[in-house]
C-alpha cells in the first residue's frame, strides 16, 4: 500500500497492490519442515554432527555435543573448557591450516565428558561445502568416539611388540605361504634376518619338506 498525495502533499487517496504469494509461503513451509527433519535425523546420530560457518563459527551443532559436554553451543570461545590442554594447541592448528588451505580437516584430540570429567578420544572430520563461484560457505563435520578402537589399537601394538622381542621363534604366513611377520625367536633359531625372511615362501626358505 501507497498514499496518493496532491500537490499540495495532502493524502487524496491509496494504491493497494495485492500478490499471490501462496507458492513461496509453502516453499518457505517445506523448507522448515525439511531443516527440522534434518536436525531431528542429527540429534539421533551417536556422532557429534556440527555445521559451521565459512570463518568457523557455529551455524549447529547436535544434542550429543550438549549430552557429552554438558555445553550448549559449541563456539570456539567454549572448547578450552572441554578439549584437554595437551590436545588444544594441536587441534586449533590444525583448524586454522585447513581453514586458510580451503582443505578437508581431520583431527584427533580428547573431549572432556560432563557426566564423570573423564577425556574420551574423538576422530572430528569436517568437510568444505561451496557455492558456485567455488567459495566455502559451509563446514559440515562430525566428532566420532574413538577411545575403544584406539586402546584396542595400543594393545594390539603391545602385543605385537612382545611377540616382536620373544626368543620364541612366532611368525606368520598367508595362504600361499609367503612369511609376513618373523620375530627376533626367528632370527635366533633359523639365523634369517628380518630382510630376509619376509616376502620369501616359508617351505623355500626353511627348507621344512623332507626330500
Amino acid at each position: 500500500a501507497a498514499p496518493v498525495r496532491d500537490v499540495e502533499g495532502r493524502i487524496v487517496g491509496s494504491v493497494l497492490v495485492f500478490r499471490d504469494i501462496t507458492d513461496r509461503h509453502e516453499q518457505q513451509q517445506q523448507l522448515r519442515q525439511s531443516e527440522e527433519r534434518l536436525r531431528t535425523m542429527a540429534d539421533a546420530m551417536p556422532q557429534i554432527v556440527f555445521v559451521l560457518r565459512a570463518d568457523g563459527s557455529v551455524e549447529f551443532i547436535n544434542q550429543r555435543w550438549h549430552e557429552h559436554t554438558g555445553l550448549a553451543n559449541g563456539d570456539l570461545d567454549e572448547l578450552p573448557h572441554v578439549i584437554h590442554p595437551a590436545d588444544l594447541p594441536e587441534m586449533l592448528d590444525s583448524w586454522h591450516d585447513s581453514l586458510a588451505a580451503d582443505e578437508p580437516w581431520e583431527c584427533e584430540y580428547r573431549l572432556r565428558r560432563a557426566s564423570d570429567g573423564q577425556y574420551r578420544w574423538f576422530l572430528s572430520r569436517a568437510m568444505p561445502i561451496r557455492d558456485s563461484a567455488d567459495r566455502i560457505v559451509l563446514w559440515c563435520g562430525s566428532n566420532t568416539d574413538i577411545t575403544e578402537q584406539r586402546a584396542a589399537t595400543q594393545r594390539l601394538r603391545q602385543k605385537a611388540h612382545l611377540i616382536e622381542l620373544s626368543h620364541e621363534a612366532i611368525f606368520s604366513w598367508d595362504i600361499d605361504g609367503t612369511i609376513l611377520t618373523w620375530n627376533r625367536g626367528c632370527k635366533e633359531l633359523y639365523g634369517y634376518e628380518q630382510g630376509e625372511a619376509i616376502g620369501s615362501v616359508s617351505h623355500d626358505l626353511l627348507k621344512s619338506q623332507h626330500p
